[in-house]
């Protein structure tokens, strides 16, 4: 992860701040702008309590968000980046290199270009920056990161960056650079416990083959959550810690039973390509969400793939 830090990083506003080369949606989702406009809205009021946060919002039920004017270069550049995602790749990029020449600080800019790069090698070039600027934002100043520490997902202008964090963590991964990735993924969540970016999914696979410590630790911090994703890990760690007891098979049957799919992902000659960016509990999409990570631990833990091929 990037260390370097510029002093002279120009501060971002907080009032709207902002590895496939096919893909066409926005990280931020259809409703971007709307979400941009509601935390615009909300910033602009200024108040000094839950109870007044409460009354403003029972007050807008059901009136229209009022939309704000792009009037900066960093708003610009943010609204260039977001069309960019709807746009051919070449295009995309154009436009992208626009919102730089408006906003050279654009950390959305970044992650587009890391985004549209096919080789990961090169694209944590495009994350790695995103990640500095980001760093320089929002965690440098002490009063900075007093307001973001531990709550990097909740602010709309620090989203970007988180993404850039898992995107090059991804990158590593990709490129078999296993211990920077999990590096990461410890920062994120240092940087957003609440891990709305579901960063302990992959980070509990490696610790459940390598640290059965550490493991039960994360486990606890997010109360031994019933998703496939921890019932494999579990079964996991268990056999990593233990091997094929009464206990780890246990565990195993219950992951099975929570999606039938994942377990022939899992013994596949190769691990799956991609990640499903939505799925439902059970579903072949979430075997493979969790087996894209979860595969390398699985089939570097020994005898684990027997002991799977055997339930």
């Amino acid at each position: 992860m990037a260390q370097k830090k510029s002093t002279a990083a120009k501060k971002k506003s907080s009032s709207g701040k902002k590895s496939t080369a096919t893909r066409k949606s926005s990280p931020a989702g259809p409703g971007s702008s709307l979400i941009r406009d509601l935390h615009k809205l909300l910033e602009k009021q200024n108040f000094k309590n839950e109870a007044e946060i409460n009354a403003f919002l029972e007050k807008m039920t059901g009136q229209p968000v009022p939309e704000f004017v792009s009037d900066t270069g960093e708003d610009q550049a943010e609204e260039l980046v977001m069309e960019a995602y709807s746009l051919p790749p070449k295009r995309g990029r154009e436009q992208v290199e626009e919102a730089l020449s408006l906003d050279p600080d654009c950390i959305a800019a970044y992650e587009f270009l890391g985004s549209v790069e096919e080789h990961p090698a090169i694209a944590i070039a495009f994350f790695d920056r995103g990640v500095t600027l980001g760093e320089q934002c929002f965690l440098i100043d002490p009063e900075d990161a007093e307001k973001y520490m531990g709550r990097c997902w909740g602010f709309h202008e620090t989203r970007p960056f988180m993404r850039c964090l898992a995107k090059m963590a991804d990158c590593h991964f990709m490129l078999n650079q296993y211990h920077h990735a999990i590096g990461i993924w410890h920062h994120m969540l240092e940087l957003n416990p609440m891990d709305n970016q579901g960063i302990r999914y992959p980070l509990s696979a490696f610790l459940a083959s390598l640290n059965a410590e550490e493991f039960a630790k994360l486990d606890k911090e997010y109360d031994h959550e019933p998703s496939t994703f921890m019932r494999f890990n579990r079964a996991l760690c268990a056999f990593a810690s233990h091997g094929a007891g009464p206990a780890a098979n246990k565990l195993l049957r219950e992951a099975m039973a929570a999606n039938p799919h994942v377990a022939p992902m899992l013994l596949a000659k190769d691990a799956p390509e991609g990640m499903p960016t939505m799925y439902a509990r059970g579903s072949v999409e979430e075997a493979a969400l969790y087996s894209f990570h979860a595969w390398v631990p699985w089939i570097g833990t020994e005898g684990a793939h027997e002991w799977l091929r055997k339930a």
